[in-house]
């Protein structure tokens, strides 16, 4: 375990003025988890400032947006060494036709994913049985379509 991943995590819990909801952390380096721990508060009270129940590994997290920071970062070196373009239609990759209802004609590409300009709208539905395919998903237009998203290319 690496002392100042822990010193650090703890100094982020130990503000009283802005108790810590949540944090899981995971280090890798060179291919071994170097540290790992779970630090703050998984629920407050109404005043949001009295911690009820402290953070575990055994809490579930909703990633929301941040899987879009991880993405975004994991697909970087692939851009940047030119094997993967932000202006590739995601049809291509991920096997089948992909596209907004409202706008057959118009690709969604990576970047409009990881910019939030695809026009597609989650907040339905944030989980998918293993045993569901991708694409069952990506089908139910009324789980991801949403007229009030930003425009697509915008």
């Amino acid at each position: 375990m690496s002392p100042q991943w822990n010193e650090l995590c703890q100094r982020l819990q130990g503000d009283t003025k802005h108790p810590l909801a949540g944090l899981a952390v995971g280090v890798i380096k060179q291919g071994r988890l170097e540290f790992s721990g779970t630090y703050g508060n998984a629920h407050f009270a109404a005043d949001g400032l009295t911690a009820c129940q402290p953070f575990s590994p055994s809490h579930l997290i909703r990633v929301a947006s941040l899987s879009k920071l991880v993405t975004g970062l994991g697909l970087m070196p692939f851009v940047q060494s030119g094997r993967v373009d932000l202006q590739q239609d995601v049809s291509e990759l991920l096997g089948f036709k992909f596209r907004h209802p409202e706008r057959p004609d118009s690709p969604i590409r990576l970047w409009h994913l990881l910019t939030h300009t695809s026009l597609l709208n989650d907040a339905q539905r944030y989980t998918l049985p293993l045993s569901q395919p991708l694409f069952s998903l990506l089908d139910d237009q009324d789980r991801w379509l949403s007229a009030d998203s930003h425009a697509l290319g915008r």
